[in-house]
């Protein structure tokens, strides 16, 4: 039989089977698209665990964080600058001990009624600087609030500014659940990405780990211009059903690729610290008598800090 004739010697169209190529493509199509919409139904499916980890986070009671950590903020009045920190948590109380490389030691506290905030005088056996106190009612001064570690890898910012105010978590780019929009997903063995845009435009994507227990790898974030990326490694104490941070490195980039901000930081979690709420107030602070204490609430009678007790008057230089 000749090439292009049928086996009844006439001879074959070759648009006869058009029809049939066409329905085999559109098969071949449809189970492609399929197995694309199976597979990002199972990645959105594995990328809520992500849900399990947050929770379990911002759940995290009665611990204690210690950090170390180098920072660089480009054009900062001290542009590298190394600290180590103590964070004490117990419900809604929070309290951050940070020591520079002078030595000063500063401390930042939530009471639950109040915020305080005093640090030592860089001159020795002299009055220290001022107690400040101002309620919960006033927007937060992110400098004199203690940092929350149950934020600690859940948003791309140096951990110095991770407080818990919602304003300051729309800003950091907390990886909030309500604010997801247009989300996607892409998939690897034991990994899993997600990526959306956040309310305030700014394009979000996080990279989740699976073993041994769920855990954030890396949160990239890009507004404006900028750039930044959070690399996680994770600690997995046998109590927590999630992974939490260890080490944190966190990068951001300005318009034209230069380094903008960074910390490298170290963390370890101690769990179950039966701490009291005593801890927190202002006669747990640890802070030496003579320091004037300033009330953030309009006009005040002059106060000091007696070691035991605000009593009002002038500080006795004697």
């Amino acid at each position: 039989m000749s090439v292009g004739r049928s086996a009844t010697g006439m001879r074959s169209s070759p648009w006869r089977n058009v029809p049939r190529i066409r329905l085999a493509m559109l098969c071949t199509i449809m189970v492609f698209g399929m197995v694309r919409q199976a597979l990002a139904q199972e990645s959105k499916a594995r990328f809520e665990k992500l849900e399990s980890v947050i929770a379990g986070q911002m759940k995290l009671d009665d611990f204690r964080v210690d950090v170390r950590a180098n920072v660089f903020i480009e054009g900062g009045s001290n542009q590298n600058d190394e600290f180590r920190r103590t964070t004490r948590v117990l419900g809604r109380l929070v309290r951050e001990d940070q020591w520079g490389k002078d030595g000063r030691r500063r401390v930042r506290s939530f009471t639950g009624d109040d915020y305080i905030f005093w640090e030592e005088d860089t001159i020795p056996f002299i009055v220290g600087m001022a107690i400040h106190r101002w309620p919960i009612s006033n927007e937060p001064d992110i400098a004199r609030v203690p940092s929350d570690p149950r934020l600690y890898g859940l948003a791309c910012g140096i951990t110095a500014v991770l407080i818990s105010h919602e304003s300051v978590k729309q800003d950091m780019n907390v990886i909030q659940t309500k604010d997801r929009h247009n989300l996607s997903f892409s998939s690897e063995p034991r990994r899993v990405k997600g990526e959306w845009t956040n309310q305030h435009g700014a394009r979000i994507s996080v990279t989740l780990g699976e073993e041994p227990k769920p855990h954030v790898c890396r949160i990239e974030a890009s507004s404006n211009g900028y750039t930044a990326s959070l690399d996680v490694a994770p600690q997995f104490p046998p109590e927590l059903a999630f992974g939490y941070p260890r080490k944190l490195v966190f990068k951001q980039l300005t318009p034209d690729g230069r380094l903008d901000i960074s910390e490298e930081a170290v963390v370890n979690l101690s769990l179950n610290q039966s701490l009291r709420s005593k801890t927190f107030q202002l006669a747990g602070l640890e802070i030496p008598r003579k320091n004037i204490v300033q009330m953030e609430r309009g006009p005040q009678p002059p106060q000091y800090w007696d070691g035991k007790q605000i009593r009002e008057g002038y500080i006795e230089t004697k």
